[in-house]
């Protein structure tokens, strides 16, 4: 069994003895824990060692061997014994004795690899006990690998010192390329490539590549602690030493989107505040605000650097209403702006209006005839009963058609300068705004707002084009025309067009589905109607919450009567049930809402002449584009016969629809039909979706008393099914 030890021994020259004899001394470290003995065994070179005759065996770590031969090569080795174990042998010392000297000549033969080398080197002479040392030296860009000695691999040293020399050594080195690391790291939202830690060979090269997530950019990219800006890739040239290479990214900054607030109508005198609260920042980032007034009569404003300011309506002269336009701008911190408008309609005080049509007894041309307030031409017959109120031989129609104004006498005038006066062009059928010796197009608009690809926008969202251009100066911006389409089904959900706020439009209600993608397009045309290229379409998402209750009524708009849906008046004080006529599931009712006028781009004409019951919209789908469908309304207080009615159509103007409803029931239910594209169809396309928002004027038969709700009818109009719709109902009714 072997001992847990290993023994270091050396020897060295004791002296000469007569007749051609020598001896030696050899020691060793002692072996632990301390044996009962140690033997010496020696055996000459080329032969094997007689391990059961020792020349030597003892307690101590040293002995003295004699009657050594000259010129002849010994090997001795040591072993320690304990009782029935001993150990391995130790390390093997050499001895020889030259004969023709009495001093001992040991060679050292010293060699070196490639990329490095071993002073001295060869083979170095050494007398017998003398000592001598070995430096090692790499080459540039290497480093010591090993220093081996007498087979006996010593380390990565720079030197090593032979003492007390009596035997024959050899030393050699070997040299390896010095590899450096360079340790990358990416902070969160990109990448940098290769990452980790990178081994490169002294005076070699590297590159890394430096990538942000989408939507973010890269910050800053920092080597060895020091900024190198913002780079897409850095390279390492001559590596001499490790490195560091750090980058940082943060999100590509958006622009803020300005929201100036609802359009109001407010009364001289009161106080105004304009609310830009709503404006916000994709990315969360401070803002800052300037509001300015770009029209109507000058007014102070109030801490105009604020989210909110505020002014004194001023006072309206003659008694006419005045609109006031205010533009509202906000800046984030990354120097990106957006721009939001709000209008004011400032009324002055109510004269006296006998016939209580909204217009004071001294501007109503018949003062105690609420259909009728305007007689433009002094015939005796009322604006809305003349068909024409200018008296210049033009129908009051085909000037509104096109863009003329059927309350001024401009028969003799020329818009398109073409040489033929309006009213030849009236009498020939063809369009006073179209010079055909001048067809010169708009320049295409771009679209500006929402940005291509934004998502989250609310399902009436405000989209902004670029500002009218063409070569031709002298023209100017007659319209725009806007188109919303679904690319899901390829489907056009949306086309109409727009002669007021030209390079805006507010999407009409319920023309939008929630989480759904759109493509939208926009184009201009000159007074002569020549129409520019449609602009690039952009694309944008709508988002919501997950339900809704646009109607009001308390019941989740998903869960709501396919045939017939309701809604309460945004004051609570009335109740409109809207429902299918048609016996067969050819359409169904998808969404009611009460609409308060200010949400519109146009508020309906005679504002304060609308009836209290208010403005309501709905949305219907038809099993096939183009397919007509009779609606019946059901109110919960009756409505004249007499009642005019007001809609709004795909170009944002309200119309008269009266002609086309019905009244029944005493007033408490009116049918009217509609046909998916036509002209009373707030989408404007014929593609199995009709859209309406309509309301009634408020009747001249109808005193103030009868307009206010009526707790003992409130509910006795609607049909059964809407009664039993929800409890929630009949409580806001009671």
């Amino acid at each position: 069994m072997l001992l847990a030890c290993l023994i270091v021994f050396s020897a060295m020259l004791a002296g000469a003895a007569p007749a051609g004899a020598a001896e030696a001394v050899f020691a060793w470290d002692a072996a632990f824990p301390v044996p009962d003995s140690y033997m010496l065994f020696q055996r000459i070179k080329g032969q094997d060692y007689d391990f059961d005759n020792p020349v030597w065996t003892g307690t101590e770590t040293s002995c003295t061997v004699e009657n050594l031969s000259e010129d002849t090569y010994y090997s001795f080795a040591v072993r320690a014994f304990s009782g029935n174990k001993e150990s391995e042998d130790s390390n093997e010392v050499d001895f020889y004795l030259a004969s023709n000297t009495g001093t001992t000549q040991f060679s050292v033969f010293a060699s070196a690899g490639p990329n490095g080398t071993i002073t001295p080197t060869g083979d170095v002479g050494v007398p017998h006990g003398d000592s001598t040392t070995f430096a090692i030296m790499p080459d540039t860009g290497y480093h010591i690998a090993d220093v081996i000695v007498d087979g006996i691999s010593l380390g990565a040293k720079t030197s090593h010192t032979f003492t007390q020399v009596g035997a024959d050594h050899t030393i050699s080195a070997a040299f390896a390329l010095t590899q450096h690391m360079i340790t990358a790291t990416a902070g969160a939202n990109g990448s940098i490539s290769p990452a980790g830690s990178t081994s490169v060979s002294h005076g070699g090269d590297q590159r890394f590549g430096i990538t942000a997530k989408t939507g973010y950019h890269v910050t800053d990219v920092k080597v060895d602690g020091v900024s190198v800006g913002t780079v897409s890739n850095y390279q390492f040239t001559d590596v001499t030493h490790p490195h560091t290479i750090q980058a940082e990214f943060s999100h590509a900054n958006q622009a803020p989107l300005a929201d100036a607030g609802h359009n109001q109508t407010v009364v001289a005198g009161t106080q105004v505040v304009l609310d830009g609260s709503g404006s916000s920042d994709p990315e969360g980032r401070q803002l800052t605000y300037a509001w300015v007034q770009t029209d109507g009569p000058s007014v102070q404003l109030i801490a105009a650097e604020n989210a909110l300011t505020s002014f004194i309506a001023p006072q309206v002269q003659n008694g006419a209403g005045m609109t006031l336009i205010f533009e509202l701008t906000v800046i984030d911190d990354g120097a990106l702006t957006s721009i939001d408008t709000c209008l004011v309609l400032v009324n002055p005080k109510l004269p006296v209006d006998s016939d209580s049509d909204g217009l004071a007894d001294d501007k109503d041309a018949f003062p105690y005839d609420s259909g009728e307030q305007l007689d433009t031409d002094h015939d005796g017959i009322g604006n809305n009963a003349d068909t024409d109120d200018d008296g210049d031989a033009m129908d009051d129609a085909w000037e509104k058609q096109h863009g003329l104004n059927p309350l001024v006498d401009d028969a003799a005038a020329d818009p398109d300068g073409d040489g033929r006066s309006n009213l030849q062009e009236y009498q020939a059928g063809t369009d006073p705004s179209v010079d055909d010796h001048n067809q010169q197009q708009p320049d295409p608009p771009m679209i500006l707002s929402p940005i291509n690809g934004e998502s989250g926008l609310p399902r009436r969202p405000k989209l902004q084009a670029s500002p009218y251009s063409e070569p031709d100066t002298d023209n100017r911006h007659y319209a725009s025309e806007w188109r919303i389409i679904s690319p899901s089904n390829e489907k056009v959900v949306f086309q109409g067009k727009r002669y007021f706020w030209k390079t805006r439009l507010n999407v009409p209600i319920f023309v939008l589905d929630k989480f759904t993608t759109y493509t939208c397009q926009v184009r201009y045309f000159n007074q002569k109607m020549n129409a520019s290229e449609w602009s690039r379409p952009i694309t944008f998402t709508t988002g919501s919450k997950h339900f809704s209750y646009t109607n009001a009524d308390g019941i989740n708009d998903t869960k709501e009567p396919t045939r017939i849906q309701s809604a309460i008046t945004l004051d609570g004080q009335y109740s409109t049930a809207v429902e299918i006529r048609a016996e067969e599931d050819t359409a169904t009712i998808e969404e009611v809402q009460s609409v308060a006028p200010s949400q519109e781009e146009a508020m309906p004409p005679d504002l304060e002449a609308l009836h209290p019951m208010g403005l309501i919209a709905y949305r219907i789908k038809v099993e096939e584009p183009g397919a007509t469908v009779a609606v019946q309304l059901d109110y919960s207080d009756p409505v004249a016969p007499e009642t005019s009615w007001v809609v709004l159509n795909a170009d944002g103007q309200w119309i008269d629809g009266t002609e086309k409803i019905s009244t029944m029931d005493k007033g408490t239910s009116v049918v009217r039909e509609l046909t998916d594209g036509g002209p009373e169809d707030l989408d404007g396309v014929a593609n199995g979706t009709i859209v309406d928002l309509m309301g009634p004027m408020a009747s001249t038969n109808q005193t103030t008393s009868e307009l206010q709700p009526d707790s003992r009818k409130s509910t006795s109009a609607l049909p059964e099914e809407v009664l039993g719709m929800s409890c929630f109902i009949n409580t806001l009714l009671d």
